[in-house]
């Protein structure tokens, strides 16, 4: 009987190192797990930012072609006017006094007033929408 007590002692000892050494694995495994959740998560983050950074890039490229589109086109509604303003207060022989230069000049200055205002609120709307 003397003889199988250390047999027991050192199999007692063997299963409680076993279970120790099972429990650091557990841990170790525990910890690998963590980790990897915390990488899954930086990177799903990291794929939100890049794609919500594209529709903005998106929706700001699409801002600026709108504003490119309507100042090419105010460039030229500017330059046929004042070709007519040239036209019509310098060349037209039926504006013969000074009155009538001072009339049709004020005309077109609110014609450019209205345009102006238009800019304004294109620009105020490009404003607004981006964000």
């Amino acid at each position: 009987m003397n003889i199988e007590q250390p047999n027991t002692i050192n199999d007692e000892k063997d299963k409680f190192n076993n279970t120790k050494i099972q429990g650091k694995v557990a841990r170790k495994n525990i910890y690998l797990l963590i980790i990897s959740i915390i990488l899954l998560l930086i990177l799903a983050f990291n794929i939100f930012t890049y794609i919500n950074s594209r529709q903005l890039s998106d929706a700001r490229l699409q801002a600026i072609n709108s504003a490119e589109r309507f100042l090419t086109y105010q460039s030229e509604i500017i330059d046929d006017l004042i070709f007519d303003y040239e036209e019509t207060i310098y060349t037209n022989e039926s504006v013969d006094n000074i009155y009538q230069q001072l009339f049709l000049s004020q005309e077109y200055t609110f014609v450019v007033l209205q345009i102006i205002a238009e800019q304004n609120t294109h620009i105020i709307e490009l404003l607004s929408t981006l964000p």
